[in-house]
């Protein structure tokens, strides 16, 4: 029940990012153009690719163990600002040797939006971390209220930059990457009330690097089994193509919130649960999820027909069909953000989730490099549709076979839509005092 609540309250906090991150995705889009919407994902995505292979699973870590009881957590906090340390080194020898690798791929970008990357590459590394952190010691509202933060200040910062001063894609980078800075500094001073801040055990961290070995495996494979179109997009097709393509992940990306509101709720309680008890919170998760995923598909789907021109501009109509298209598949996926958590913590078996994102990144690579070069943005929103579909078949496979639900469990029913009703209410009431 609290689990559910907790969800609802952060649904409720990340309905309200939704016109804030429409606005943001309005502004960039209309100031910079389809290549500087391009050059700006790019920087943006190939720092979270960075980031990710270089995390060492610390991210998963924390989401993993800061909850835990017997968990050493002066020695986490150490083990993540050495890792800061090492991750910025990397950044920077990284940025060094890239100009003497013989591939054109890096050539074909201007040199501003490498450095960037690798800027904001370690910064981002350590705001997931962070963030990885508050939602294992389940202060969920500090979680809401850093991602609330850092898209009102994106939002007042395009506003201003690019709206009134006209600059440019780096401008844009520049400011993403200051939020990054900022949510960590506010992150680091907030955690102190915790988590000691002093101390570093190698042995603990020793420990730390093998559990989070399978976890960075995992972590590496899910970015490419779901962000893979956006770098076959980016290697084969045009910064403008990149562009086009980062509305239909903006509008497909809202989607994300339902499932990712309930899986950040329920992870600390899959942990802390008996099995049946997390067996019965996956059933209501995914059912609920469910309803309200699909009438949030209904109404991404409105907009991306009716309100894409008019919003983004003539030049991004191209990205309408696509994104009805993808829309249908990342609904599917949404499943997945909820089973993740259950199976890396309620059975403790995080190579289930590593095994599940490698049949994804394979289809995604082999689909992507099939339909991208011949067909475009439109192919590469087929290819998400198709490989989130089988993958969420076989899904639901392995499921049955470790929690024992057969499909009849997950089927959403009148008394669930009458639940979601009586938790989104009771949430606006708690919302409401705070806003009076």
């Amino acid at each position: 029940m609290s689990t559910l609540k907790n969800a609802s309250v952060t649904l409720t906090a990340q309905v309200i990012l939704i016109p804030v991150g429409i606005i943001n995705s309005v502004i960039t889009a209309r100031f910079l153009g389809l290549d500087g919407k391009g050059l700006f994902y790019a920087i943006m995505m190939n720092a979270t690719l960075l980031s990710t292979l270089f995390s060492f699973g610390t991210a998963g870590i924390n989401r993993n163990l800061a909850g835990r009881p017997e968990t050493d957590r002066r020695a986490l906090m150490g083990h993540n600002l050495s890792l800061l340390l090492i991750i910025t080194v990397i950044a920077l020898v990284i940025s060094r040797l890239y100009r003497n690798i013989p591939i054109q791929f890096f050539q074909k970008y201007p040199p501003e939006l490498w450095m960037l990357t690798f800027i904001g590459f370690p910064l981002l590394f350590m705001q997931m971390n962070f963030m990885g952190l508050f939602i294992s010691l389940n202060r969920i509202h500090i979680y809401n209220g850093i991602r609330i933060f850092t898209a009102l200040f994106q939002m007042l910062y395009n506003i201003v930059f690019l709206g009134l001063f006209h600059l440019g894609y780096a401008t844009a980078a520049i400011g993403w990457c200051l939020s990054l800075l900022i949510v960590i500094l506010f992150s680091f001073y907030r955690l102190r009330s915790y988590i000691s801040l002093q101390g570093f055990d190698l042995k603990q961290s020793y420990a730390f690097f093998r559990f989070g070995f399978v976890i960075c495996l995992s972590s590496i494979v899910n970015i490419i089994s779901f962000q893979g179109t956006v770098y076959i997009v980016q290697y084969y097709l045009t910064p403008g193509d990149l562009g086009i393509y980062s509305i239909v992940k903006n509008i497909s990306g809202f989607l994300y919130l339902v499932p990712t509101s309930v899986g950040v709720a329920a992870l600390p309680n899959f942990a802390a649960q008996p099995i049946h008890e997390a067996n019965r919170l996956l059933s209501k998760a995914v059912r609920t999820n469910a309803i309200v995923s699909f009438t949030a598909m209904v109404g991404l789907a409105f907009l991306a027909y009716f309100m894409v021109v008019p919003l983004y501009g003539q030049a991004f109509r191209p990205a309408v069909v696509p994104a009805l298209i993808a829309l249908p598949g990342v609904f599917l996926f949404g499943f997945a953000h909820i089973t993740t958590p259950y199976y890396a913590s309620a059975h403790k078996k995080p190579g289930v989730n590593t095994a599940l994102s490698l049949l994804q990144a394979v289809l995604a690579l082999c689909l992507g490099l099939l339909f991208v070069p011949r067909y475009g943005v439109v192919g590469a929103a087929l290819t998400t549709t198709m490989t989130f579909t089988i993958s969420i078949v076989v899904n639901f496979l392995v499921l049955r076979l470790y929690s024992g639900l057969g499909f009849v469990h997950f089927l959403p029913n009148s008394s669930d839509v009458s639940y979601l009703f009586n938790i989104f209410k009771s949430s606006m009431q708690k919302i409401r005092p705070g806003v009076r």
